[in-house]
């Protein structure tokens, strides 16, 4: 969808550049055990270790290079313009406070597009019975005429006649009674349909919302990894300032945080989508995006 377009190309462009940072410190970090381990310093354990880190920065890096020229393709697509041409906001859109759901939930019920077509579905039916039960009656024409006779010397006459012609029907076998019986299945099925859309569309609702809550719940469990990965970095960049055996072990807490920056974008944008798809399950009757 369109929204989902437009929140993938801002978690993309987020990514790209925490994968920058943490490719340019995977290069640092892996510089600085390569010198380790000339001057005999380093194991080759550790120097392996830097490498396959490098590596698979790399490749997350390169990753989301392709991701974001993917994004802001498809939302220029999307408006009809040049890739090169597309601005993405850096924050997300704020999220509205979620309606009450008993107030949605009943103007859904009425309102969605679903329960609309199915509402037609069930005018469609009714209007089928009364075709096929008007079969079943004698149905009744008349036709008037107005004839006008004489020679070509002499005044004409008018006469006016009507015919008056009645149908009866005759036994087909049952076939227009089966049709109408048929029809009437027909209605009840979509009557009874109607009740089963509107079930689904409850369903959807508060299935909806559980998911809100539960990405809800996500989000703050990552931002409070955030801040411990943020708090432990801190401290060791005061400790390696101090002593220069540290750097090794900062520059692992500071890819981490890294990393962990890299899930609170995931959560961030996992939050969104479901207010994105709760505004779908309403059928458009209330709008996620705060205005």
């Amino acid at each position: 969808t369109a929204t989902d377009a437009y929140l993938q190309a801002i978690k993309a462009t987020h990514l790209l550049e925490l994968r920058t940072r943490h490719f340019a410190l995977a290069q640092e970090e892996d510089a600085r055990v390569e010198n380790r381990a000339t001057s005999a310093l380093a194991t080759a354990e550790e120097l392996g270790v830097a490498r396959l880190l490098l590596e698979s920065s790399r490749a997350s890096f390169e990753a989301a290079q392709g991701e974001a020229i993917y994004s802001f393709l498809a939302v220029a697509a999307l408006l009809g313009r040049d890739a090169g041409t597309v601005r993405i906001q850096d924050s997300y859109p704020e999220a509205a406070p979620l309606p009450d759901f008993e107030t949605i939930a009943g103007i859904s019920s009425v309102q969605h597009p679903k329960v609309r077509l199915q509402e037609a579905a069930i005018r469609g039916a009714q209007a089928n019975v009364e075709l096929q039960r008007s079969r079943l009656l004698p149905t009744v024409t008349a036709d008037s005429y107005d004839f006008q006779y004489g020679d070509f010397h002499g005044d004409a006459a008018n006469q006016w006649t009507s015919l008056l012609a009645v149908h009866v029907p005759i036994f087909d076998f049952g076939e227009a009674y089966l049709a109408t019986k048929a029809a009437r299945i027909k209605l009840q099925a979509e009557t009874e349909r109607r009740v089963a859309v509107e079930q689904d569309l409850q369903k959807e609702l508060v299935d909806a919302v559980l998911q809100i809550k539960q990405s809800a719940g996500s989000l703050g469990k990552v931002r409070g990894e955030v801040v411990e990965a943020q708090r432990v970095a801190t401290r060791l960049e005061e400790q390696a300032r101090l002593d220069q055996a540290l750097l090794g072990e900062l520059n692992m807490a500071k890819l981490k945080l890294l990393e962990k920056k890299e899930d609170l974008q995931q959560a961030q944008y996992e939050l969104l989508h479901r207010y994105a798809l709760y505004q779908e399950a309403t059928g458009g009757q209330w709008k996620w995006i705060a205005r």
